[in-house]
């Protein structure tokens, strides 16, 4: 991140690109440390070779990432997409247990009953030159499914004061980020010398404590 780069050029909005804005909304500048600087989103990190997987994505996730890579301004730092991980349905080979009817697979194997729901996908992303807060996005298509039929009531809002340590700036960040894309507070952990938030985008089961749906968890280390 570079406080005083220069104009270089047009390019499109990450942001904008990702949250369909219309054509002319997603012209932007091009900086000359890489980012992009959009007069309606802000300052966006661009997406580079993980743009092609990035579009390949729901949409839920795709504005998730779509708030965490843009910062208000020049002066602040947005989170990159680090990497994405997608499950696809591969073993690594497992030996058979006749017993309890588990066959022998060789590695390679996909087995056909896994059905494209229970794929499950992460997406990492860092923030700082030493990935001083991360956060992974994970998820599998019955998470995006109950994300889309959320519910504002299951978890709770993210309010920093609550959190019972200090939650750095960048973490912080993240949560309001994920916030106002619908993710709510299921768990914290402020003890340790890893810390994390864990947020959820989805629904309760009935009868159940369990939330399903779209998981962020942010990740810290004090020193």
């Amino acid at each position: 991140m570079d406080k005083n780069a220069k104009t270089t050029g047009f390019a499109v909005c990450p942001r904008g690109s990702l949250l369909n804005h219309d054509g002319d909304e997603q012209r932007a500048n091009q900086l000359s440390d890489g980012r992009v600087l959009c007069v309606l989103c802000g300052v966006c990190n661009p997406l580079g070779n993980k743009e092609n997987a990035v579009r390949q994505l729901p949409q839920e996730v795709k504005t998730a990432i779509a708030e965490l890579i843009t910062a208000p301004s020049s002066d602040h730092e947005a989170f990159k997409v680090a990497a994405i991980t997608q499950g696809s349905g591969v073993t690594q080979g497992c030996a058979g247990d006749t017993e309890r009817g588990i066959p022998a697979m060789a590695a390679g194997c996909n087995p056909e009953e896994r059905a494209p729901e229970d794929v499950g996908t992460a997406v990492s992303l860092t923030l700082g030159q030493y990935s001083d807060v991360t956060v992974e996005i994970s998820f599998n298509g019955y998470g995006v499914k109950a994300a889309q039929e959320a519910e504002p009531s299951d978890g709770e809002a993210y309010d920093r004061k609550r959190i019972k340590c200090i939650v750095p700036v960048g973490a912080d960040q993240a949560a309001q980020n994920l916030t106002k894309c619908g993710f709510r507070l299921v768990a914290s952990n402020p003890d340790g010398m890893m810390r994390s938030l864990t947020l959820v985008k989805g629904r309760r089961i009935p009868g159940k404590p369990t939330i399903i749906g779209i998981r962020a968890r942010v990740t810290w280390i004090v020193n």
